[in-house]
């Protein structure tokens, strides 16, 4: 015979056998309304009813309304776990940011490191290229020293080794060579 569950706001028609015994009921229909059995109470007629009683002899027949009621020990574990997603999801979007402003550091340091770059190459033919390339070189240290106080992890810890290997080797350049020999 086919009944009709309803739990909170949906229905589900589902067949039962003759005989059936209410919680049978409750273990055929737990993956229905994703409510373990142990945690269902079945309402039928306004009284709920226990595992050992059989549908039929309860009065159920075929297009029976039956409510499908949850513990509140189940509820409570809905709501913890809930709780718990939500916390672990206000976790991953602080550390998103948090991982954001390091990268921004990062890259901030060297935009920085790019613009004084470019601008030496335009002032390294001048008269005071000299001075330009000892200043460039305690920019650069004071970058490294930037990036090296920078705590940061995950992508922006990759960007940050990438951006001191470069800044090494521009002081390396710079140290070797006169400042017209310095290119990126």
């Amino acid at each position: 015979m086919e009944v009709l569950l309803l739990h909170k706001v949906t229905k589900h028609a589902v067949d039962v056998p003759p005989g059936e015994t209410f919680g049978g009921l409750k273990v055929r229909i737990a993956p229905i309304c994703g409510v373990p059995a142990e945690h269902q109470k079945l309402l039928f007629r306004g009284r709920e009813r226990h595992d050992k009683d059989v549908l039929e002899a309860c009065g159920v027949k075929a297009g029976s309304k039956i409510h499908v009621a949850e513990s509140s020990e189940f509820k409570e574990q809905k709501a913890r776990a809930l709780e718990a997603e939500e916390q672990a999801a206000a976790l991953r979007a602080s550390e998103e940011r948090r991982q954001e402003a390091m990268m921004k550091g990062v890259l901030d340091i060297k935009g920085e490191i790019d613009a004084a770059h470019k601008e030496f190459q335009l002032e390294k033919g001048e008269a005071g290229s000299v001075l330009q390339k000892k200043r460039f070189l305690e920019l650069l240290t004071q970058k490294l020293l930037q990036l090296d106080d920078l705590s940061v992890t995950g992508e922006a810890r990759e960007q940050r080794r990438r951006e001191i290997s470069r800044i090494q080797r521009l002081c390396e350049q710079l140290e070797e060579s006169t400042p017209e020999e310095v290119d990126n």
